[in-house]
C-alpha cells in the first residue's frame, strides 16, 4: 500500500471520528438539555406534585437550584478524573462507561417523575453529572486528531453541536410535556426520550468510535477528589490562571442567568413550559450557527485574547438591555446578538487551554478546564438559586454582573498586550 493511500485511510478515519464524537455530543446534550422547561415549570407552578402549593418561591428556587447544580457538581468530581483516567487508558472505554452509566442515570429520572420523587430526581442529576464528565474525554479526542491550528475551529464545532443538542432538547422538553397533546404520559416521556439518547450515543461509540489516543499515560493512579487537587494546580498554572478565574466567573454568571431567566420569563411574559422550550431551543439554534459558521471571521481576524476579552465583557453589558425589553416580540431579536457573543467565548478559551497543555496532558488540562466550568454550573444555582424568590430579574442582574467582573479581570491582567500589541 502506497503512502499516499495510507495517508487517505488516516485521514478518512479521523473524519469519521470527529464526526462520531459531533453526534455524540449533540444527542447528550439533547438529554441534559430537556430538563430547563420541566423542572422550573413543574416546581414554579402552584398545582405541581413535587412540593406543596404552600411552598415559597424561595424554597420553590431553593429545589430549582439543587436541582440544577447537582449535575454540574457531579461533573467537577468526574470530569478531571475521567480526564485523566483517559489519558491512561485510552479515550474509547472512558466514553463507553460514561455513556453506560448515563442511561442509568436517565431511567431513575423517569422513576423518581413516576413516584414524584424529589430524592430519586436528586440522584438520577448526580448519576447523569458523573456521566457528563465525558465532556473532558471528548474535548481530549478532538484534541487528539486535530493540529494546533485547526483546534479554534474544532472546537467550534464542537461547540456548534453542544449547541443543536441544546437546541432540540429543550424544544422537546417543552413539547413532550405539554399535557394538551399527550396528556398524562407528558411528565414520563421526555425522560424516555433522554435514556433513549444515551443509549444511542453508547451504539455509535462502540460501532463507530476508534481509539484516538496513541501514546497511553504512565501516571499513577487518579482519584475521584482529583477535581479539588486540580483547583489547587490552578494556582500554580502561571500562564493560564487568570484564564481560568475568568472562565470560572463567566460562567458563574452565564449559570445564573441561563438556568433561571425562565422564571423571570414566567414572571414577565407568563410564558409556559412549551414557551420556555421554545426561548431556549431559539436561542441554542443562534448558538449552533454562531459556533460552526458566524464566529470564524472574527477567530481569523484576531488574536484570541483579544476575541476572549471584548467577548466577556460586551456581554456583560448586553445582559443588562434585557430589562429593557417590554414586549415579548423583541426578546427574539433580542437574543441573536447576545448568544453571538457568548458563542466566542467557549471555543477560544478551550482552544487556549489545549495549545498551553503538552500533547499528553491533554485530558488532563482539559479534565481542569472542565472542572472550573463544572464549579461555575454548580455554585451559582446552589448558591443563588433561592435569591429568585427575592426578585424574578436577579438572573440578570446577578448574571450580567459577574459576566461583566470576568472581562474586567482578564482585560486589567492582559491590558498591555490587549491595547498596546496588535
Amino acid at each position: 500500500m502506497s503512502i499516499e493511500s495510507v495517508d487517505q485511510i488516516k485521514a478518512w478515519r479521523k473524519k469519521v471520528s470527529f464526526m462520531v464524537l459531533m453526534l455524540i455530543t449533540t444527542i447528550d446534550y439533547v438529554g441534559i438539555g430537556f430538563v430547563y422547561p420541566i423542572f422550573s415549570h413543574q416546581l414554579f407552578q402552584r398545582n405541581g406534585a413535587l412540593l406543596p402549593s404552600s411552598a415559597s418561591d424561595m424554597e420553590r428556587g431553593f429545589y430549582l437550584g439543587l436541582l440544577l447544580s447537582l449535575l454540574s457538581l457531579a461533573q467537577f468530581f468526574c470530569g478531571p478524573l475521567m480526564g485523566k483516567l483517559s489519558d491512561r487508558v485510552g479515550r474509547r472505554k472512558v466514553l463507553l462507561g460514561s455513556l453506560l452509566v448515563g442511561s442509568v442515570g436517565y431511567l431513575i429520572s423517569l422513576w423518581g417523575i413516576v413516584q414524584m420523587s424529589m430524592s430519586l430526581l436528586l440522584l438520577s442529576r448526580l448519576v447523569i453529572g458523573a456521566s457528563a464528565g465525558n465532556a473532558a474525554v471528548i474535548q481530549a479526542s478532538i484534541a487528539d486528531i486535530s493540529t494546533p491550528e485547526e483546534k479554534s475551529k474544532s472546537f467550534g464545532l464542537y461547540n456548534m453541536s453542544l449547541g443543536i443538542g441544546l437546541a432540540l432538547g429543550p424544544f422537546l422538553g417543552g413539547v413532550l410535556s405539554n399535557p394538551n397533546l399527550f396528556h398524562e404520559k407528558a411528565l414520563t416521556l421526555p425522560f424516555w426520550v433522554g435514556s433513549f439518547a444515551c443509549l444511542t450515543s453508547l451504539l455509535l461509540a462502540l460501532f463507530f468510535f476508534p481509539e484516538t489516543r496513541q501514546e497511553k499515560s504512565e501516571e499513577g493512579p487518579t482519584s475521584i477528589l482529583s477535581g479539588i487537587y486540580d483547583l489547587k494546580k490552578i494556582f500554580q498554572m502561571k500562564g493560564i490562571r487568570i484564564l481560568m478565574l475568568s472562565i470560572f466567573f463567566f460562567v458563574f454568571g452565564w449559570s445564573y442567568y441561563f438556568e433561571f431567566i425562565s422564571v423571570y420569563l414566567i414572571n414577565q411574559f407568563d410564558f409556559h413550559a412549551e414557551h420556555i422550550g421554545y426561548f431556549y431551543g431559539y436561542s441554542a439554534i443562534w448558538y449552533a450557527l454562531s459556533t460552526g459558521v458566524l464566529i470564524l471571521p472574527a477567530l481569523r481576524r484576531f488574536r484570541s485574547e483579544k476575541v476572549l476579552f471584548y467577548s466577556l465583557a460586551l456581554t456583560g453589558g448586553y445582559i443588562f438591555l434585557f430589562l429593557a425589553i417590554n414586549n415579548s416580540v423583541f426578546l427574539w431579536l433580542y437574543l441573536p446578538v447576545l448568544i453571538y457573543l457568548v458563542s466566542l467565548v467557549f471555543p477560544t478559551s478551550t482552544a487556549m487551554v489545549s495549545n498551553w497543555a503538552s500533547p499528553e496532558r491533554q485530558g488532563e488540562a482539559l479534565g481542569i478546564f472542565q472542572s472550573v466550568q463544572s464549579l461555575g454550573w454548580c455554585v451559582a444555582p446552589l448558591l443563588s438559586g433561592s435569591l429568585i424568590g427575592v426578585h424574578h430579574n436577579m438572573p440578570i442582574l446577578i448574571g450580567g454582573s459577574l459576566i461583566l467582573m470576568a472581562g474586567l479581570i482578564y482585560g486589567y491582567t492582559h491590558r498591555r498586550n490587549l491595547f498596546w500589541n496588535e
